[in-house]
């Protein structure tokens, strides 16, 4: 076995095992803030020339490079959500996705909002056990205070399970801040991935 082959093996066993956390914080947004526009968008955002990518400071993020004889897989940490004036891309990066022939991600499809709400309906929803048999009035206040504070019913909110509530009440303050999760890394490498017609994994 190449260490290609090994390296998607252990891409596939660690996707899997991230989705969910990939998976809510693009939804998570989308659910606090525009849900209508979460079942609309069925085409990925044009993908940004790599000049017009904020550039890093200094020498950038992290990029790891691991070679055999045959094979070169580029590691490269992403953040999921960012301010679009937040500068990450560096001439290495460039260089590194270009020369790339495949690219992997936590989640292939996170801009797949069509694909991803019934996901979502399944395993974050759970009317049968709501946030309100959970808690007690003191903790179950604090959740009504808190959704509220960003737009919520805490009524909508009561049928969320926990990590999904926890996740939403985490990212929307971020939103509000000037945080886009269209303006994560991997949706802005995915979106240059498939206008160069690479195969996307994840």
């Amino acid at each position: 076995m190449t260490l290609a082959s090994r390296l998607k093996s252990t891409a596939a066993a660690t996707g899997r095992a991230v989705f969910g956390a990939a998976l809510g914080l693009g939804l998570a947004a989308a659910i606090a803030f525009q849900p209508a526009q979460a079942f609309a968008q069925t085409t990925a955002p044009a993908a940004p020339a790599a000049a017009a990518t904020p550039r890093a400071e200094g020498s950038g993020p992290a990029l790891w490079v691991i070679r055999d004889a045959d094979s070169t897989i580029y590691l490269f940490g992403t953040v999921h959500v960012l301010r679009p004036t937040t500068g990450w891309a560096t001439d290495r990066v460039d260089a590194a996705f270009d020369s790339a022939q495949q690219v992997y991600f936590e989640v292939s499809n996170p801009d797949d909002q069509a694909a991803m709400m019934p996901i979502i309906q399944r395993l974050g929803l759970a009317p049968q056990t709501p946030l309100s048999s959970l808690l007690n009035a003191e903790e179950y206040a604090d959740l009504e205070a808190a959704a509220s504070s960003i737009g919520i019913p805490a009524g909508q909110m009561n049928i969320f399970r926990p990590w999904l509530a926890g996740l939403t009440l985490s990212v929307a303050p971020l939103v509000k801040a000037g945080y886009d999760p269209q303006s994560g890394v991997e949706m802005i490498l995915k979106a240059r991935a498939v206008a160069a017609g690479k195969p996307v994994h994840g």
